[in-house]
């Protein structure tokens, strides 16, 4: 969702947004798999998915503030 909406916002470097947005998901992706082993190991699975569903929680914070102000940001966008 988030990806679209980037790519919505600036129109004019659409392949740039989605290479940028894809290369930062890809290493967040690949520093998750090495973490996740050792981090289960010393947390226990209980905890560890418990930090990753606040993770996700503290992440979505991005999406309410796109909702919230995404008409201020546009309209500076376009001066």
């Amino acid at each position: 969702m988030l990806g679209a909406y980037m790519v919505d916002c600036f129109r004019k470097e659409s392949a740039t947004v989605t290479a940028c947005n894809n290369l930062v998901r890809y290493i967040m992706a690949g520093i998750g798999s090495l973490v996740a082993s050792a981090l289960s190991h010393a947390m226990g699975e209980g905890p560890m998915f418990t930090f990753g569903g606040a993770l996700i929680v503290l992440f979505s914070i991005n999406l309410y503030l796109i909702k919230r102000y995404h008409k201020k940001w546009a309209a500076l966008r376009k001066n």
